[in-house]
């Protein structure tokens, strides 16, 4: 059964803390860093799918904001607790005062994309084209796409741990080739003790095969978490991710990040964004509906 793994540290290991916190919030504020960040690798993956007809749709990337009104309920979420709870509570993990009751959530999806694609059993250390899968989930700081991308999966993606109070988050994908689906978890404390025992700032959730992280692949398990996280993913392609106890989000400033970074896209019927909230606000932002952007 998934659950969270935290590697211990080794005796010759340099501890190292990245300081990503102070990075994202002296340049972006958390709602204009969960835009960017999730559209411009929106952009790029649409721009590499196969097939015809998604690749004459414009990218489709969905944002839902739980609040406090669609939050999952305290006892729904124990279960992602599970391997965890104790290093959240370490001192000096970077948490703090753990958050406690029900999980707001933001939930970040995209459509017309090909997804976290690569195997996950493959050694991929000596390979120097890595695919979506490994560097999304094993490397930071580090990209394979070149001049004229607007993402890199390098420092981008760190903002969805930072923007969690408990530093972490979970991505479920489906891609075109086996396993279709996968659902993975990572988190990033700093380096911390439990029990006597230092561990590393990374934290996995899924399954372990030989001290190896691997994703969860299970079809009940995969579906209740679609169903508790509100995902409007079925069987398309693309990339979903969950930031559980995301630090509040403002419903008008998401708005206008929008439209302040991706009009020119919009307007070129290259990108369609959705807005919603548990409140049951919506809002549309594509080529149809400029003339309803405020």
């Amino acid at each position: 059964m998934a659950e969270w793994f935290f590697r211990k540290k080794s005796k010759g290991e340099v501890e190292r803390d990245p300081g990503w916190d102070e990075y994202f919030t002296s340049n972006r504020s958390t709602d204009e860093s969960l835009v960017r960040e999730a559209i411009q690798n929106s952009l790029d993956a649409h721009a590499k799918v196969d097939d015809l007809w998604a690749k004459q749709q414009p990218a489709r990337v969905r944002f839902f904001y739980s609040g406090t009104t669609k939050a999952l309920a305290k006892d729904a979420y124990a279960k992602y607790l599970v391997g965890a709870a104790e290093h959240y509570a370490a001192e000096d993990c970077k948490i703090g005062v753990l958050p406690d009751g029900d999980c707001p959530y933001v939930a970040i999806e995209d459509f017309n994309t090909t997804g976290l694609t690569g195997h996950p059993d493959w050694d991929y250390t000596n390979i120097k084209k890595k695919p979506p899968y490994y560097r999304f989930f094993w490397s930071e700081n580090q990209s394979e796409k070149g001049e004229g991308t607007r993402g890199k999966w390098g420092i981008g993606k760190v903002v969805f741990p930072i923007a969690s109070r408990l530093r972490s988050f979970f991505a479920y994908s489906i891609r075109n080739e086996e396993p279709r689906e996968l659902l993975c978890g990572k988190a990033l404390l700093s380096y911390h003790t439990v029990n006597g025992q230092r561990y590393s700032a990374d934290g996995w959730w899924g399954l372990q095969n030989k001290g190896e992280g691997v994703p969860e692949t299970d079809a009940a398990v995969l579906s209740a978490f679609k169903t508790e996280f509100n995902l409007q993913r079925t069987n398309e392609s693309g990339l979903s991710v969950v930031v559980p106890f995301v630090k509040a989000l403002d419903w008008d400033s998401l708005k206008l990040v929008l439209v302040e970074n991706y009009m020119v896209s919009f307007v070129r019927g290259e990108l369609q964004v959705e807005l919603e909230n548990g409140d049951g606000d919506k809002a549309v932002f594509d080529a149809e509906h400029l003339d309803d952007i405020e």
